[in-house]
């Protein structure tokens, strides 16, 4: 959980469970669950073939997702000002993300909250899951 893995440092929700990070050739990933196992926190830092803006960022991300988990639909996005990156919505076969993209350079990241799709959202824990997304994206160098 160090901030030299992702180069920002991950705030989840006080008592989530970590699962163990992964890696591969373009991505480092790693996601907090909650206690119902329903809700999750996570962070995700791409590299970028050119060094292209989170608009241009979004749908490569999008479509990378697809290829992993399974056919991932984007509902809305839309500027975010804090960050400089773009605030979006998408929903995977058993997930919806709700994310946070931004980039610098080579580099992109998300932090995102999600849900399951199936399972009714516990709203306290997505609210904890949105507070841990959005105290990780103001805090980012």
């Amino acid at each position: 959980m160090a901030a030299d893995t992702f180069g920002l440092t991950p705030q989840p929700p006080s008592g989530w469970k970590p699962k163990p990070i992964e890696r591969d050739d373009s991505s480092t990933r790693q996601v907090w669950v909650s206690p119902t196992r329903a809700t999750a926190y996570g962070i995700v830092r791409f590299g970028l073939p050119l060094p292209v803006g989170p608009g241009l960022a979004l749908p490569g991300f999008i479509a990378e997702t697809g290829h992993q988990q399974g056919t991932t639909r984007l509902i809305s996005s839309e500027a975010h000002a804090a960050s400089g990156g773009v605030q979006f919505v998408a929903d995977m076969p058993l997930y919806r993300m709700r994310g946070i993209l931004w980039t610098h350079g080579f580099t992109g990241w998300v932090v995102y909250a999600s849900t399951e799709r199936a399972a009714p959202v516990n709203d306290q824990e997505l609210v904890a899951a949105l507070h841990a997304r959005d105290a990780t994206v103001a805090a980012k160098p």
